[in-house]
């Protein structure tokens, strides 16, 4: 298993998807979990980080979890976890969120199985 958290929003979307293809190739049926976030998320945190004087950018971004299984024959989506789908008390003045669908799964944790297991 590979885990990927905060990482890889910072590439653009030609290395994030070698870099799926390769752990496919070199680890049959490995699972990868990382988080991502769909193209307004990325938008509104760019736009975060230049107000902030930051200069690092985010790229990579994804509409939904599926997405990805379009990139490479034995790619799989295996499960999802969207992080204003509960009601999580941490969340906060954030839990509101929830309650808009395009908001409640604009970010989230996605699980992949990568190729067939030998």
């Amino acid at each position: 298993m590979f885990l990927a958290e905060g990482v890889f929003p910072y590439f653009e979307e030609a290395q994030v998807k070698s870099l799926f293809l390769k752990l496919r190739d070199q680890f049959p049926g490995c699972e990868l979990v990382c988080d991502a976030h769909t193209p307004f998320v990325i938008w509104a945190d760019n736009l975060h980080l230049a107000f902030a004087k930051v200069k690092a950018r985010m790229h990579w971004s994804i509409k939904q979890g599926k997405d990805v299984e379009n990139w490479g024959e034995g790619i799989r989506l295996l499960d999802e976890w969207n992080y204003y789908e509960d009601d999580e008390p941490r969340l906060k003045a954030f839990r509101w969120a929830r309650h808009i669908p395009a908001i409640a799964k604009s970010s989230g944790i996605f699980r992949y199985q990568l190729g067939k297991r030998p």
